[in-house]
């Protein structure tokens, strides 16, 4: 799938394996959280933390909603130096990357893309995996 074709908790889930959290999916057993409690949806939506850490998805939240909600977006923005900028009507995100020329990797609002938070997460997951998905 292409990146640009990334929307809601596919794009969110996709946000975190870029910023190096694994999807372990089904595990099939229930365990402690490391949150301070177990886990009680079935153990059906793990994931494993860039640290190491096991979190239930469900029960923990994961992944966060990097690109409907600005206090979880926004720090990555400012964290791998996501560029907004908007023309003519339309909002472009880019990651610029030493070594190239000028901007590398981009997420625009042209095609129905809903937000400029949402071209931001487009963006990075293209510049840390690519311009597409499997």
């Amino acid at each position: 799938m292409k990146v640009r074709e990334l929307e809601g908790r596919e794009l969110d889930a996709w946000v975190a394996k870029a910023l190096g959290w694994k999807h372990l999916g089904a595990i099939g057993t229930v365990e402690y959280t490391g949150h301070g409690f177990w886990c009680l949806s079935g153990a059906n939506d793990w994931w494993e933390t860039p640290e190491g850490e096991r979190a239930c998805g469900p029960c923990c939240g994961y992944p966060r909603h990097y690109s409907t909600e600005w206090e979880h977006g926004g720090p990555i923005i400012e964290n791998h130096k996501i560029i907004l900028a908007w023309e003519g009507g339309v909002a472009f995100a880019g990651v610029y990357r030493t070594g190239y020329q000028g901007i590398r990797h981009f997420g625009d609002t042209t095609s129905g893309t809903p937000s400029i938070l949402v071209a931001a997460m487009r963006a990075l997951v293209a510049s840390k995996i690519g311009e597409e998905v499997p």
